[in-house]
Order: C-alpha cells, then structure tokens, then sequence
C-alpha cells in the first residue's frame, strides 16, 4: 500500500504563513465521510491529478478536506475536517486519497481581529464587513486560537459559536451531564442546567440536593447556586453539567449567593447562628457578616436574623433582606452594624412603607433601586435607595390568586439591564411571570398558566401547622388535587404527635429524602421516624426523646422504643442526622445503627441519672468501635453539663482523630481540664486533622 504522509512538502503559495496550506495526504484506498451524510461537498470536479486538486481546496478558506480519486478523476472539497467526519476505508475507490488541511494557532496570529488588509490573501479568515477585521470563515468558530469547524446535531461543544446555526443548531445542555449540539427547544420549554433531570437528588457534583438562590457570574457566566438540602453552594462553568462545591462547612439552611466585580462570593445561611453571610474573597481566608458566633434574633442592627436574599453594589454596600424581621438592611464596608432600607424592624405590614415576609431581592445600581419580592402580600415592590422607604408595587399586590394579575407567594425577582421588564418566581403558582413596568398584568413565561404543578413533578414542602387542625390531611389533600405524585423534601413547623403518625403512615412521604422538623409537640418522641422512610438521607429531629418522671431524667431500656431506631438495612442513604437531647443511653443504641451517617448532631442531658453524681463520680462508657462510625468526618454536641460532656466524649473517643469537623456547645457553666476549657455558653469547633479547639 502507498502512503502519501505530507511528502514532506509545503503546498505553499508565495509567501506567508496566512497564505499557505500544510496537508496530510491519507494511505490509498480511503475516502472522506462527513457525520452528517445528508450534508453535500463544497464542490465536485474532475481534475488531472492530487495536486490540482489540492491547489482548489487551498483557494477556498472554508476548505478543510477534500478527496481525490486517480481513477475517476474526481475531486471533492469538504468544510468539514476530522471532528466533524471520517476518513473511512473505500474498498471500491482503490486508489483514492484524502487530504487534511492542518491548521494551528500560528496561522492566525498575525491576522484574527486586525484590520481587512492583514487577510488579504490568508488562507485561513475573512475579512468581515460589519467590522472590518479579519474572523474565521462561515461554518467555523474561533477556539482555543484557531477557526475551528462547527459541529454537528448531538457532538459534545463547550462554546456558544461551536455548532452549525444555519442548521438552526446551538450548544444546549444535555441530560447526560453534557452539552450537545442540538436545536433550540420550543418556547415555554425548559432545560435542565444542573442536576438531575428527572429532579433527583444527589449530593456528588453531578447532583443538587434542594436548589434555592442562584446566580450568574456577568463576567464568566458562570453559574452559583444556594444547595438548601445539599448543605452547600455549588457553581458551575459554563457549558458544563459537572459541579464544583464553593463551600460546605457548618451550613444549617444555604440561601442565597452574589458574585460582585470583585469575583467576592456572598453567601446566606438563614439559621446558623440565627442568620450569617458568608464572604469569600479570591485568595483570602473565609469572613463572615456579622462575626461568626454573634447574630442576635432581637431585629437589631448588630446581626442578621433569619437572612436570605443578597445583593452588593460596586461600593461594596451589602444589603440584605431578612425575613422575619420584615425589613431590608444595607452593611456598609467594614461596619459592625447595619442601616434599614426599608420595612419596619420587627413588625410585618400590608403598607406601602411595610414589608411581609421578604425573600430574594434584586439590586439595579444604575437607577438606585431595589426590587424585593414579598411572600405574604403576594407582591413585588420597588424601593429607591436613599429614599423615604417608601415602596411601589411593580407585580402583583392583588391577593394571593394564579390570575395574570396577582402572585402567590413569590419568592425571587430579576430585572433587565434596561429596567423596564422583571421576571418574578412565582412559588405557589408553580410558574415564572413576566411583568414590564408599569403593567397591570403579567404573562406566564414558564410553567403552569393556572398554577397547576407538574404530574411527575419533584415536591418540596415547608409547612408552618401550628394550631392547624387536621393539617396534614390538609395537606395530603392538596397533593393529590396538584397530581403530585411524590413528596422528596419535607419541613414542617409546629406538628402534633398525632398529625406526624399520620403523615409516617402517608404513600406520599414514602420516598421521602429530607424530613426536617421543628416546634414539634413533647409527644412526638413516641413515634417512629427514620425506620418507616428508606430513602431518607437527610434526617433533622432537633425535639428532646428523653422521658422525665418525676422531674427527673429516667434512663432504662424502655429508653429506645421512644423513637423506633433504624434498622440498618434502612440506612443505607441516611447520611445526616440531627436529634434532640437525650441520655448516654440512647446515643449508644443510635450509633450501631447508622453506618453511613457522614454528619451526626445530638444532645446529651445526663446530670440526674445515676446516684453517684452527687459523690461528684461520673461512671463512663466504653468507646464506640470506630468501624461503626467510619465515614463520619462532621460531628456537633450539645452538652447540658459536665457528666454529659465526659460521657459523650468517653463513647465517641475513638473516632475524633477521624474528623475535620467537631462543634461542641455547652448549655451551663462548667470547666474541664487540659485543652478541652470551657467556661460559660461558648461554642467551639475542632478544625481538620487531630482535634484542635477554636472559639468561634
């Protein structure tokens, strides 16, 4: 067989290397085959020879193959190269050839962007009329310094321009975690950007666990999310499906994230420490907004209670809503307070000048503007910064209702660059609303026009039931009405012991991925929790199961049937897990039963139990076998008093040089000795490797 490998020759035509062609010549016996067949060549003539025909493929800057056959004469030019097609074997073109036109960032370096005199002659781009410089030729794209050839229906890309638009082709997500080439969905269709498609959950970097605030990055377009459930934030490149974890550390309840010109990562978490913003500066160690360790729930100045929508201006001003205190506060840079927008501290309204239950907020720099959407008057309102805190009602304020008129507790709100138009989520209504300014009424841009969720649509509940009768029937009832098929994530506020048996008992919870709840009824420890739901991964109990006689703590067996331990076939997702106080006893039990747990919190009340604390003699269990406990690297205690800590610490020391992560809290004043010294209510944390106590 004859091979042609580049002859070693140049076919070079005068001059530079703008103008001439370095091409690889194939074995006999081969032809060119684009992926997509239906496509035609570029042109198709008869010549005398290969080298004619190579010449015509070097006059074209769309020529990237072509193919000669010696015994028909035929010669075809193609745009398309070997990304784009295949050099295949023709056992009935014997003496055919192909050539491949190699290109490199070298050819293009003294023309791509400059004036139309500099590609006069190239080989390789085009002067373009609209701007007068030089850019790649039609059906390719500028990568990685080079024209390269555009793709295909269903080839990989990673670039805006890389796939065929004439061919009404774009680079869009695919739900094989992959961007593709493929055409534009139809209007009114979604696409699924990161996570699942099918809404499952998953805390690796391919998943999401429950998605709340999210941005994009102006200046790389790269894409932040608030990962509620995840307990972290994640961001994503762009044309990329694989996540990257900004930050996973001590986080009770991820909201919201900002990206500022800085590239300065802005943070909420709604409840750790009654509510904190984490900053995260390129290169510098991680701050947060107040100090970590002080935010007082009072709605003072001094902290953040229940914080969840961000924003930064270019001065650095933070501002920030905070939900239950119905109010939107400003922290200017480096102060130790903040300063009130808008809303009045403490006390919810309907007013103009009021807000109710505010969530995410949008900032418009350019005309000093804040938009924030408020959950419980159902509406959108627009505050001029520096004002009077007066607002204006730019969406909805009708009532709760899935009218084009009205909103059902929004939740987040964006505005163009152009001020005139905002794009509202529309929570309750299951639905994305467009509204410009200055209309009565909006138009549904994604989602349910009615209000109606999706059939095979993931649910996720957070339910305030306090003096609610019946409220979970209620509930069930509404599901079944939305044709939702399955609840994954459950937060519930205020529930009796009676209303949460029922809910174990309901098909709807049975595939249940995060079951959180608080205020609960002192009876609930009676019911069985984590036994009954075997998909669980995220288990959050934060009400007491130790019983009390008498006024006093009573330890014994009948301890654990309080709440029904997990078998531990049924744990095989459970990996977090948070109780309430409870005796040695129990938390000794607990451990044989949950060996895939990565992060355990628990309290501990042991101070009356055994007769020889009042001899000043605390009796200590043996350690846990550490093989039990193997993947956990998260652990936070709290511990009523001394006898309680010295137990915990005597069960659990064996696995404490395995975490990176330990936060202890002390509810009384009490000492201990050597480097575990506490005095009064502090929190401390133990920091990656060995234990190591910091106060924070």
């Amino acid at each position: 067989m004859q091979f042609f490998l580049i002859f070693g020759f140049l076919l070079s035509f005068h001059l530079s290397i703008e103008d001439e062609s370095k091409i690889k010549i194939s074995a006999l016996g081969n032809e060119f085959i684009p992926i997509d067949t239906s496509q035609p060549p570029l042109l198709t003539f008869t010549t005398k020879n290969m080298l004619r025909c190579s010449a015509e493929c070097n006059k074209r800057a769309t020529c990237r193959t072509f193919d000669f056959d010696a015994d028909s004469l035929q010669c075809r030019l193609w745009e398309m190269d070997n990304t784009t097609g295949s050099i295949v074997a023709s056992p009935s073109k014997p003496r055919s050839s192909v050539g491949s036109v190699q290109i490199s960032p070298s050819n293009y370096v003294n023309s791509h962007n400059q004036s139309c005199s500099h590609c006069d002659q190239s080989r390789y781009e085009i002067c373009n009329v609209n701007s007068s410089t030089c850019q790649c030729p039609p059906f390719t794209y500028w990568n990685n310094g080079m024209c390269m050839t555009q793709l295909f229906q269903g080839q990989l890309c990673s670039n805006a321009d890389a796939c065929r638009a004439d061919l009404n082709l774009s680079c869009q997500p695919s739900c094989d975690f992959t961007y593709r080439c493929s055409a534009l969905p139809v209007v009114g269709i979604g696409q699924t950007v990161a996570g699942f498609c099918n809404g499952s959950t998953d805390g690796g970097a391919l998943g999401l666990g429950g998605p709340w605030g999210i941005y994009v990055s102006p200046s790389d377009e790269t894409l932040y999310v608030g990962d509620y459930d995840g307990l972290r934030f994640q961001s994503f490149s762009p044309f990329s499906r694989i996540g990257s974890t900004i930050l996973a550390s001590g986080f009770s309840s991820p909201e919201d994230v900002f990206i500022d010109s800085s590239h300065n990562i802005y943070m909420t978490d709604w409840s750790f420490n009654q509510g904190i913003i984490y900053v995260q500066q390129p290169g510098m160690n991680l701050t947060t907004i107040p100090s970590s360790g002080y935010s007082p729930s009072s709605c003072s100045f001094t902290g953040l209670c229940s914080v969840e929508g961000v924003a930064v201006d270019r001065f650095g001003n933070i501002y920030a809503s905070l939900t239950h205190c119905h109010m939107i506060v400003k922290w200017a840079p480096n102060s130790t307070t903040g300063t009130l927008v808008a809303g009045n501290p403490g006390n919810s309204g309907t007013g103009s000048n009021q807000l109710w239950s505010p969530h995410f907020i949008h900032l418009d720099e350019d005309r000093s503007a804040l938009y924030v959407a408020e959950q419980d008057n159902n509406r959108v309102q627009k505050f001029i910064i520096g004002g009077n805190g007066t607002g204006i009602t730019v969406a909805g304020g009708n009532g709760a209702g899935s009218n084009l008129n009205q909103l059902h507790n929004p939740s987040g709100v964006w505005v163009t660059r152009n001020g005139q138009t905002l794009y509202v989520a529309d929570s309750n209504n299951n639905r994305v609303m467009k509204w410009n300014i200055g209309d009565t009424q909006g138009s549904v841009v994604a989602g349910s026009a009615s209000g109606v969720a999706g059939g095979a649509r993931v649910v996720s509940l957070r339910l305030r039931l306090n003096n609610v009768i019946n409220g979970w029937s209620l509930v069930s009832s509404s599901l079944r009405f939305h044709k939702s098929r399955l609840v994954r994530h459950l937060h519930l506020i205020g529930i009796t012991a009676d209303e949460f048996n029922k809910l174990l008992r309901n098909h709807l919870i049975k595939e249940l991925y995060t079951l959180t709840v608080d205020e609960a009824d002192p009876g609930l420890h009676d019911q069985p929790v984590c036994s009954q739901l075997a998909q669980l991964q995220i288990c959050q109990l934060p009400f007491d199961f130790f019983p009390i006689e008498n006024g006093r703590i009573v330890e014994s067996s009948s301890v654990l049937t309080r709440m029904i331990l997990p078998d531990i076939p049924n744990t095989t997702f459970l990996y977090m897990l948070t109780v309430g106080i409870n005796t040695i006893y129990f938390l000794e039990g607990l451990v044989k039963c949950i060996p895939f747990i990565v992060n355990l919190s628990f309290g501990i009340h042991d101070s009356t139990i055994y007769n020889e604390d009042e001899c000043n003699v605390i009796s200590l269990p043996d350690a846990v076998d550490r093989r039990l406990l193997s993947r956990l690297p998260r652990l936070s205690m709290n511990c009523w008093d001394k006898r309680s800590f010295y137990r915990s610490v005597s069960l659990l020391s064996s696995i404490f040089d395995q975490l990176n992560h330990f936060s202890l809290t002390l509810n009384v004043s009490t000492s201990v000795p050597d480097r575990w010294i506490i005095s009064g209510s502090y929190r401390l944390r133990v920091i990656k490797g060995r234990p190591r106590l910091t106060l924070l």
